[in-house]
């Protein structure tokens, strides 16, 4: 076992040194950084899964929350959410989502869908207007659509939403950190090699295996998220420079019905 996490160690420190070496790294990260950043409220409202039949939760966040109706100022009782129903949005109304169990959200939140606790705000909601605005605090934006359209304000109060400020840990500092301490990971490996082959290890096994094997998997997944950030970045760099040369590719086509006439110069010239 010890040297299956020796070659594990290895191989990792071979391929950061590789990908470190040959990626504009620093450019893939801004836009990994990004894409992180406009994927939160989509996460979010995944997670939550929001339904429309009263009483039936059918989204893993909703369970930690609890749900009240309000409709011209006053409460109905407290439910499972979502507290919407088939028609609620004929109407004006509030519903305030109650936390009722902060720890398991949060646990959930991260290990479901890779979003961490300090990228989500409970102080503030949801507006689901013309379109969903997050907002913060308890001053919530006014209604901004029009009556005619058939289409009512709703306000979610204390749905989970992005943070204003949304910082994305860069794996490669946290890598950077840890490769001072490697070296004394390898050396504690052959070590124990070493004293358990000469029979000098009398302690049990399984007590010395386990934090080596926890040490090298945190270097393992560490580099593995180095990898997806630089693949993700290539990504996203890919899309937004052919989101330009169609951009571009559009501007020109636009411009050439004004220059019809010119087609016919080759005949006075």
């Amino acid at each position: 076992m010890l040297s299956v996490l020796y070659g594990e160690l290895e191989t990792t420190l071979t391929n950061y040194t590789s990908i470190a070496d040959t990626t504009n790294y620093d450019d893939d990260f801004k836009e990994y950084t990004k894409y992180i950043k406009e994927h939160v409220q989509p996460q979010l409202m995944y997670f939550m899964n929001i339904s429309e039949v009263i009483g039936s939760p059918n989204g893993v966040g909703n369970r930690f929350f609890g749900c009240t109706y309000n409709f011209n100022g006053i409460n109905k009782s407290t439910t499972a959410c979502p507290d919407e129903y088939i028609g609620s949005d004929q109407q004006n109304h509030i519903i305030y989502y109650d936390i009722m169990d902060r720890e398991g959200f949060f646990a959930n939140l991260t290990a479901d869908i890779g979003v961490e606790p300090d990228w989500v705000s409970l102080d503030g909601g949801l507006f689901l207007g013309t379109k969903e605005v997050p907002y913060y605090g308890t001053s919530r934006p006014d209604c901004n659509v029009n009556p005619k359209d058939g289409y009512k304000c709703i306000w979610w109060q204390g749905f989970p939403v992005p943070a204003k400020e949304i910082n994305v840990a860069d794996p490669r500092d946290i890598m950077k950190q840890a490769l001072p301490s490697i070296p004394n990971l390898q050396l504690s490996i052959i070590l124990t090699q070493l004293n358990i082959a000469s029979g000098g290890f009398d302690g049990v096994i399984d007590d010395v295996v386990q934090p080596i094997a926890t040490a090298v998997f945190t270097v393992s997944k560490l580099v593995n998220r180095i990898y997806n950030v630089v693949d993700i970045g290539e990504k996203v760099a890919a899309e937004e420079k052919k989101k330009k040369v169609l951009q571009i590719i559009g501007g020109v086509f636009m411009a050439l019905p004004f220059l019809g006439p010119l087609s016919r110069l080759g005949d006075i010239i």
